[in-house]
Order: C-alpha cells, then sequence, then structure tokens
C-alpha cells in the first residue's frame, strides 16, 4: 500500500505483478499525479509480518 506523510496524494499502479514467490523481486513502478508536492521525497519499506511492522529498504527512495 501507499500512503503520504502530508498531505493526500493520489499514487496509481503502472504495472501489477499477480505473482509473488518468496526470494524472488518484483519490479514495481507508481506514478505520483497531482501538484500537493513540489519535491517529494519517498522511501520504500517491506513487511515481513503480513503489514504489523515495517522496515526501510536500504537506498530504496526512488518512484
Amino acid at each position: 500500500s501507499f500512503r503520504a506523510c502530508g498531505p493526500a496524494a493520489l499514487i496509481l499502479p503502472v504495472e501489477v505483478a499477480n505473482i509473488c514467490e518468496d526470494g524472488s523481486p518484483i519490479p514495481l513502478n507508481a506514478t505520483i499525479q497531482g501538484d500537493q508536492f513540489t519535491d517529494p521525497a519517498l522511501q520504500w519499506q517491506q513487511s515481513f509480518d503480513e503489514g504489523a511492522t515495517w522496515q526501510d529498504i536500504p537506498g530504496a527512495t526512488g518512484v
């Protein structure tokens, strides 16, 4: 899931993978629409417990 740490943003997945196998990377692409942010900062996270907690992915800060 995606959420903004600030004003609401509309974030639409451009491509969606239907299959996820453990240990296999899945490329995700997203487009941020709207003009709420002039210079957005992103941090991708991952969860290993079905979304109960989240951890930053080191170096994953781009779209």
